[in-house]
């Protein structure tokens, strides 16, 4: 999955190839990558603490995507959607509602 986000992450975010950048752009730029390919591979593995429905794999490749854009509010987006699914999902495991394949 990285090697498909990454090319991506290089054009939307300069501060990754460490060219011209402050060290707190960089660590902004790869934390923010981190996350969003810890989404987009939960979205794509169906697993995040407990197996994931569509719906909630549809949420993730959104909130995945959309911390790739470079803009404030798009970033913000995307990491709501992910901390949101993140939380359902852990508290779905802590409740006892995990599915055994």
């Amino acid at each position: 999955m990285a090697g498909f986000v990454v090319p991506f992450i290089f054009i939307y975010k300069p501060a990754m190839l460490i060219h011209d950048a402050n060290v707190v752009d960089i660590i902004i730029a790869t934390g923010i990558t981190i996350l969003a390919i810890m989404a987009l591979a939960a979205a794509t593995e169906g697993f995040l603490f407990a197996r994931i429905t569509r719906l909630l794999r549809a949420v993730l490749i959104a909130g995945g995507i959309l911390l790739i854009f470079p803009y404030w509010l798009a970033m913000g987006a995307g990491l709501a959607l992910m901390v949101g699914v993140g939380i359902f999902q852990y508290l779905k495991k802590r409740n006892g509602y995990v599915v055994q394949a």
